[in-house]
């Protein structure tokens, strides 16, 4: 059985969390200069996994 403490302890722990990730995500989405156009890679390694195939074979 929690005490009073811990569940307050846990449930202050879960909202700075959620503060922070709420914070990490309107920095990502909602900031960028006026003008600039700017997208956001979902899968950035199945990029990298596709530059690496094709250049496996070319540099040997």
């Amino acid at each position: 059985m929690t005490t009073k403490r811990a569940k307050a302890e846990t449930v202050a722990t879960f909202a700075v969390f959620a503060l922070y990730a709420a914070f990490l995500l309107k920095l990502l989405l909602f900031s960028r200069a006026p003008g600039s156009e700017r997208s956001i890679i979902l899968i950035p390694f199945a990029t990298i996994a596709g530059y690496v195939s094709s250049h496996r074979f070319r540099d040997r």
